[in-house]
């Protein structure tokens, strides 16, 4: 599903991304889902909105044709907090159907295993595109967008992608799961791209 952040206060509208899935969350309020995509909800222009600047559960996420996605909830990332999520948590709209989202909240119980060359696929709306796996282990790497590093796996893509394909979610092909979410692309000049990928177990 592609999604944006709406504009409020100031603040143009985001680039376009796509949502990563739904995840289970536990408070002392019980549980509930909440939605995960990627930084560029908060994105303006090479940095992103500060916390305190987005008002708790009031900002709007909207699909493409403007359906009603939820509000920006919560995300973990600042210039002094490299140890955060490059994820935003996203409230969902109480007509968002959730069955029709992945979920991955059983992401967090083991590290994706894969070996260098092995197959993954991309899922894109309704459609897919492969790719094969870099480096087997997760590694820092420079955030350039968010003027930060952030542990990723390296993935080539056999097309080029573009910050719409931020937040989709990569597949093993060999066991179905989760490798984790793209949240950078660098077009290659062979119609290729590389991708890091933020492995699913932290998210």
């Amino acid at each position: 599903m592609q999604i944006h952040r709406d504009k409020f206060q100031g603040f143009h509208q985001s680039p376009d991304c796509q949502l990563y899935g739904k995840k289970l969350h536990t408070s002392n309020q019980g549980q509930e889902y909440l939605l995960i995509a990627p930084l560029e909800l908060v994105k303006v222009q090479q940095t992103f909105i500060r916390t305190f600047q987005i008002p708790n559960n009031q900002v709007p996420v909207l699909t493409t044709g403007g359906g009603n996605v939820g509000v920006i909830r919560e995300f973990d990332w600042s210039f002094i907090n490299s140890n955060g999520k490059p994820v935003v948590y996203i409230q969902p709209h109480k007509d968002v159907d959730l069955n029709q989202i992945s979920d991955v909240t059983q992401d967090k119980d083991s590290q994706p295993n894969v070996r260098v060359g092995e197959s993954v696929i991309l899922e894109f709306d309704n459609s897919q595109i492969k790719g094969t796996v870099k480096t087997a282990k997760p590694e820092k790497q420079a955030f350039i967008d968010f003027s930060s590093s952030v542990e990723v796996f390296q993935v080539n893509f056999d097309q080029n992608l573009y910050p719409s394909h931020h937040g989709s979610r990569v597949i093993i092909s060999s066991s179905n799961k989760s490798l984790g979410m793209v949240i950078a692309t660098q077009n290659q000049g062979d119609g290729t791209s590389l991708a890091y990928v933020f492995p699913a177990h932290l998210i």
